[in-house]
């Protein structure tokens, strides 16, 4: 670190234009020189303002100091401390403090943005990095800018900084934690889903595509124990499925209804609403236009627990870890194949291919099942495994053969969707 502050204060030494930056380099390092040891937030505290000034300099090669400034961070252990790190008040954190020092990415360069934003994704990968959910946010406007006004690199390096940010901390935090920032999300989609305007300009269209992109990863990275909240689970039912529906209806967000389907499907509370979502999904399309619908069901599909969680039994277990409710629930699966049934007797072969393949992987998955070789979460292999037993006939499904649109969705449900259209 020191050998980057030395060359920047000599190269600044006599620059009126670069001012700044020589001040801030010579302040780091004279605290660098001072002190054998001070907290890493110190020690950051002094250095990142050089990274906010050399991002402030309009010069590619003081760009690329910041850079090496933020490489040095995540490599020297004067600037971090994984023991501590959990214990820091927010703005102390390495996360906040670097997120904060970046302010002015989204006017620079293409090229500087991607380099940076490489390097925030090295650092969010480090154990060290603690990220609160004000500060993701503040990460995700970032990320957010860069890929509505930049070239396809910066794009793809601000979708995947977003992405691999909302996934690690789904992982680190309780899912009342997680709410806030699916709120965030969810708020941005609605708002361009709602206004006329904003889906004919092309910014507000990237801008809605990058956090279709950002639902999409804290559904997927969100773990199946957080519908057991009952604050997160009145969260899925209030707010985001009638967004993702809305969604829907616009012509996207395939992939939204098929990750909330994974995510809620062992939820019996939850399988009225996804009922919903799926005959947004399907049902309520033209047959000829159903071709993304299906490609997004049989990618979920290809999991291993793709088929439990749209087709087989379901079970919600309360808080104190016990049972409640066990149900045999073929309303999905039985949808599906109605709408299957449609899609095979018209004359558009991508989407009649698309069916048939859907049908040969749940038989296959299905028969993968009856032969013991499917590769099942344990907890759902024990589950399917005490409630039916050996005997075929004991594990005939007894319920309804026809789908029936959603007469059993909550009240609640209904009218906050209609009044939301």
């Amino acid at each position: 670190m020191e050998q980057v502050l030395e060359t920047l204060v000599a190269e600044t030494v006599n620059s009126s234009k670069h001012k700044l930056i020589h001040d801030t380099a010579a302040r780091a390092l004279g605290f660098l020189n001072s002190y054998s040891r001070a907290p890493a937030y110190e020690y950051r505290k002094k250095v990142l303002p050089v990274v906010t000034a050399c991002l402030s300099s309009g010069t590619s090669r003081h760009n690329q100091c910041a850079k090496q400034v933020l490489e040095k961070i995540g490599r020297d252990n004067r600037f971090y401390s994984v023991l501590v790190e959990d214990n820091e008040d927010e703005e102390n954190t390495l996360a906040h403090q670097v997120v904060s020092s970046l302010t002015n990415l989204g006017q620079l360069s293409s090229d500087i943005q991607v380099d940076i934003l490489q390097t925030i994704l090295y650092l969010a990968y480090q154990p060290f990095w603690n990220s609160s959910g004000q500060t993701l946010l503040q990460l995700l406007t970032i990320c957010e800018e860069v890929y509505a006004d930049s070239g396809s690199a910066a794009k793809l390096a601000g979708r995947n900084v977003a992405t691999s940010c909302l996934a690690a901390f789904c992982k680190k935090r309780e899912s009342d934690e997680l709410i806030p920032v699916y709120q965030y999300v969810v708020n941005r989609i609605d708002t361009i889903n709602r206004d006329t305007e904003s889906r004919r300009k092309k910014r507000d269209i990237q801008i809605f595509e990058f956090f279709i992109d950002c639902l999409e990863s804290l559904l997927n990275s969100t773990d199946t124990n957080a519908t057991k909240s009952e604050h997160f689970s009145t969260f899925i039912w209030r707010i985001l499925c009638p967004a993702v529906i809305r969604t829907l209806i616009r012509g996207s967000g395939h992939q939204l209804a098929t990750a909330a389907i994974n995510l809620m499907g062992s939820d019996i509370n939850q399988r009225p609403v996804l009922a919903a979502i799926m005959d947004r999904l399907l049902v309520q399309v033209a047959v000829e236009k159903r071709l993304s619908g299906l490609k997004a069901i049989n990618k979920m599909l290809s999991s291993d627990n793709g088929i439990c969680k749209l087709a087989l039994q379901t079970t919600n277990t309360s808080s104190g870890g016990t049972a409640s409710t066990v149900m045999n629930d073929m309303t999905l699966f039985i949808m599906l194949f109605e709408v299957l049934d449609e899609c095979t007797d018209i004359s558009d072969i991508e989407v009649v291919h698309e069916s048939l393949d859907i049908i040969d992987k749940v038989l296959r998955k299905l028969l993968d099942l009856t032969e013991g070789t499917a590769q099942l979460d344990p907890t759902l292999s024990s589950w399917l495994t005490s409630q039916f037993g050996s005997i075929l006939a004991e594990s005939d499904y007894s319920g309804p053969c026809s789908y029936a649109a959603s007469d059993s969705l909550p009240e609640e449900f209904r009218n906050r969707f209609i009044c939301s259209l």
